[in-house]
């Protein structure tokens, strides 16, 4: 059915959802730039306890970890047990982040980057969290993304330049992302978080906050209020986000979302989560108004 015969109230909503859904190349740009630097932070922070974790000797034996893990699941640090090639692959990610920031060969430096990602997170699956898969899929939709559009040097060899895109790719990245806030705030709707103790008793689990998060959890008042803030913004923002027309409005909401990640990222020790959401997030800036 074409949007004209649609009565207006859902053309409009249709309308806002495809505005929603075109990304800005300036916006991507900034993206496929911070992914980049989550790829070569994310292999200096595994170099660290680079014997613990990939050794034989360490805490995840191939064996034990294959027993661990689906059957097919698929890896391309399976392929030798040896150190040397465990820290080619940590070398190849850093490589692949370090040509996503240039911008040299975008797109194909995406889908090695999607692959070595993919198969560190397998390698250490047991030690992984929320972000290492989330991050896994917005390096899979990247690669069909205009990444070397803008502020690369893939760009310097293109003669037409597009400012915006809208794709499948990037209705699937948006959808990617508003989905796990939505998600999240839907199973949040119950026990300490209606009650307000929610965001209290995380910043008081042991080793689990930051100095910040310990001086938060002083006042109930404060964690009461950012209880209730993140039920909020996880349930509110990705609508509002998905069906408002105003592209400033959207940058707002964007804004917030960055803000909120690093409000977690100062008060909480959850590894790459923080950077990897306000990653994503930068795809979704709307650049002009």
């Amino acid at each position: 059915m074409a949007s004209s015969s649609l009565p207006f109230g859902i053309a409009r909503l249709f309308a806002n959802v495809r505005s929603a859904a075109q990304l800005d190349s300036e916006s991507i740009a900034a993206f496929r730039i911070a992914a980049g630097c989550v790829l070569v932070a994310d292999a200096l922070l595994r170099s660290r306890d680079f014997w613990l974790f990939f050794s034989p000797e360490g805490i995840f034996p191939l064996n034990t970890l294959q027993a661990y893990l689906e059957p097919g699941c698929w890896s391309l640090n399976f392929l030798n047990e040896g150190l040397w090639w465990q820290g080619t692959m940590l070398a190849a990610e850093a490589a692949a982040g370090l040509s996503l920031i240039a911008g040299y060969f975008s797109s194909v430096s995406c889908f090695v980057a999607w692959i070595v990602w993919t198969s560190i997170l397998r390698r250490t699956e047991p030690a992984a969290n929320a972000g290492d898969y989330w991050m896994a899929c917005l390096l899979y939709w990247g690669m069909f993304l205009p990444l070397g559009d803008m502020f690369s040097i893939d760009s310097l060899s293109k003669k037409k330049k597009e400012y915006a895109t809208i794709s499948l790719a990037s209705a699937a990245f948006l959808t990617q992302v508003l989905v796990v806030y939505l998600y999240a705030g839907i199973s949040k709707l119950q026990g300490d978080w209606l009650n307000g103790s929610a965001v209290g008793y995380v910043l008081s689990v042991h080793d689990h906050g930051t100095w910040v998060g310990e001086f938060l959890n002083t006042s109930r008042i404060a964690t009461s209020f950012l209880t209730a803030s993140t039920l909020l913004l996880e349930i509110v923002g990705p609508l509002l986000f998905l069906f408002c027309g105003n592209r400033s409005m959207r940058r707002y909401i964007a804004f917030f979302f960055i803000l909120f990640h690093i409000g977690i990222w100062i008060t909480l020790s959850v590894g790459m989560f923080s950077p990897i959401g306000i990653t994503a997030w930068i795809a979704l800036i709307p650049w002009r108004t």
